[in-house]
This record gives structure tokens, sequence and C-alpha cells, in this order.
């Protein structure tokens, strides 16, 4: 097909594309959204905990063939899982055999994909049991994400809602299972900083308190720092929640584990809370190292940093648009370099109009 031709069905797929946006029956495909945790419990009077706050509220859809789709990161996973303790190797390929409603290409998830399905209102499984189903003996579940800090070993999810690594080989000792996922991958790790003290992360969209150099507190400081935060004329701060928090870890890192070049740590080896508490201990909750990347859970009278979020402004419009791009980029193949609706154009260190019709733009080679 010669270039004209391609430029306008390109065209003509942005005219049909535009017109379901504006009657907001737009496509959209896009692993950008983070789910929330679900956490529901109030463990304190002081605001700013997990449950204080509903961002993209876990939706799933089982679809009666063994398959669940995650409305919010748009993967499908498999409902079950594979019945018995499993190698890291015989996991691998266990996924890659898998024939599941009628699908061929399942494969290991990878460590934050793997998180981004835990329930933090629920252990043991961590998993919202209307739709996934689990055996009562399964400890772990392997993802396709090797550390940065030793290639025998990979991340691991375990039944109390918490990631770490393990040995490939561990199998007899403790009981590894295998939940597939298919889809396509998500974007690599991308931020901006905005030049006035704060990062956004250009995938999930949210905005992050850039220096993580805040005296440590106990837990309800750090709510209280995060809440009464005024940064970048913003007041809508707060602390993360676990998956959050986690979002920014880099698995290809360590000490730190987040990317040093847009974020600043006290030390290299730092703890953060996030503002989850442990369902089965109301008096612990979830912090993650910056040594690795590991999320564990600790009395909440510990003293840890706190770095803060919020959610990064964006247009109505601004969105639909970026939607626009996503799925021209699918139903034509296309795939330019550069196009992102995360550069700030006019410099007011928010995402709007501006910014996506500039990324149309580029898309179209206007």
């Amino acid at each position: 097909m010669n270039k004209s031709v391609t430029g306008m069905s390109c065209r003509i797929v942005l005219v049909v594309i535009f017109c379901l946006v504006v009657s907001n029956e737009v496509f959209s495909w896009s692993m950008a959204a983070l789910p929330d945790t679900g956490q529901t419990i109030v463990s304190t009077e002081t605001f700013g905990e997990d449950s204080d706050y509903d961002f993209n509220p876990p939706d799933f859809t089982d679809h009666d063939n063994g398959t669940v789709t995650d409305n919010v990161t748009g993967l499908i996973w498999q409902k079950g899982e594979s019945g018995t303790t499993t190698t890291w190797d015989d996991a691998v390929i266990f996924c890659a055999d898998l024939t599941l409603g009628e699908s061929e290409d399942w494969r290991l998830p990878s460590a934050h994909e793997l998180f981004s399905i835990v329930n933090h209102d629920t252990a043991k499984p961590p998993l919202d049991s209307a739709y996934f189903t689990s055996s009562t003996e399964a400890e772990y579940w392997w993802s396709n994400t090797v550390p940065a800090f030793g290639s025998s070993k990979v991340w691991v999810v375990n039944s109390g809602g918490g990631i770490g690594a393990h040995p490939k080989t561990e199998a007899s000792s403790k009981a590894h299972y295998v939940r597939c996922v298919r889809g396509t991958p998500g974007n690599e790790m991308s931020f901006s900083g905005n030049g006035n003290g704060t990062v956004t992360d250009n995938n999930t969209g949210l905005m992050w308190e850039q220096d993580g150099n805040s005296p440590p507190t106990d837990w309800e400081g750090g709510l209280q720092y995060c809440e009464g935060l005024n940064l970048a004329n913003h007041d809508d701060w707060r602390l993360p929640n676990v998956k959050e928090l986690r979002s920014i870890n880099n698995d290809d890192y360590d000490s730190p584990s987040i990317d040093d070049q847009y974020f600043k740590s006290p030390n290299n080896t730092a703890e953060y809370w996030t503002s989850t508490s442990n369902r089965n201990h109301n008096t612990q909750a979830w912090y993650m190292t910056l040594e690795w990347g590991i999320v564990s859970h600790i009395e909440k009278t510990e003293s840890y940093y706190s770095r803060c979020v919020r959610n990064a402004e964006e247009d109505p419009l601004a969105e639909a648009l970026a939607d626009v791009i996503r799925s021209l980029q699918v139903i034509t193949g296309m795939t330019p370099s550069g196009v992102t609706v995360g550069d700030d154009i006019n410099g007011d260190f928010r995402i709007g109009l501006e910014e996506a019709i500039g990324s149309l733009k580029e898309v179209l080679d206007l």
C-alpha cells in the first residue's frame, strides 16, 4: 500500500474514532490505569489511610470460560491456577503451553502485572474470590521478572499480599503456583520531571513528590505529612497506597530500586510508608524498601520515610484524545516514535488540550 493511501486510511480511522469520542463510546486500549487496592478497613481516625480514597476500584468480568478480564488494566487472566506447586522453569512452560478461552498466547505475568490483581482487603489468597479461584495451599505465585540483585531469583507475590524475590528452583519446600495472563505488556517505565519539585509517571498519570527526604515518622505521621503538604501549587497530596508506591519501583534497579534521575532519597535503602494497612493485623502497615523494592509490613509505630502522591490533572477532552492516539496506533499498526501525551508543551505542568492536540499532529505527521 502506498503512503498516500495509508495516510488517507489513517485520517478516515481518526474521523471514525473521533466521532466515537464525542459520543462517549470510544474504544480504549491502555495499560496506564492502576487498580485500587480494594481496601475498605478503617484503622485510624487520622484522615488519609487507604480506605479514605478510591481511585480506579477493582473491576473484573468473568467470561465463564476459565478467563477473567481486568477492566481497569485490560489484561485477561486465567481464572484458576496451575493446581500444583511448580518450579519457575516449569511455570514458564505451563503458560506457554496453555490453551484457554480459545486463546494460546498466554504467558507468565510481570511483577507489576501480578501485583495489580492483589486485593488488600483479604488474604490467603489476596484475590477477589468472586472472580478468581485458588488453592488454600498456595503460598506464592510466580512472575516473569528477574530482580536486579540476582538472576537465580524471580519476583513472586505471596499469599499475604506482599511481593519479594525467591529462588527459581524453590518449589518443594514452599508452594509456588502459576496464574497466567494474556494481553500486550504495559509500557516501559516513563517519567517526566516537572521542574517544580514534582515528577509525573507518564504511564499511571500519578504525580509524585520528587524529594523523599522528609523526616521519618510513624505511620500516622506519614498520613498527616502528606495530607498537609502544599507543593507546586497543589494541596491534594496523599500518602500512596501500596500499589501506587510499588508502581514506581523499577525491577531492573536496586539500591535504590527507583530511578534516582527523577527521585531523591535520603539513602539507597530507605523504607517508605504506604497508606495501606495489613488486613490481618491492623496495627501494621505495608511499606517498601528502596534496597530491592520488596513490599512487606511492619508495626505502624516504626519510623519510616514518606513520599507523597496525587492524581495529575488532565482535561477530559485531553483524555479522550489520548484514547484516540492509542486506538489509532492499535488499529493501524502505527507506532510512531516520540509520541506521548506526557509532553508538557505549554509549560503549565499539566497535561491538557494543547498537549493532546500536539500528540495528534505527531501521529498524523501534520
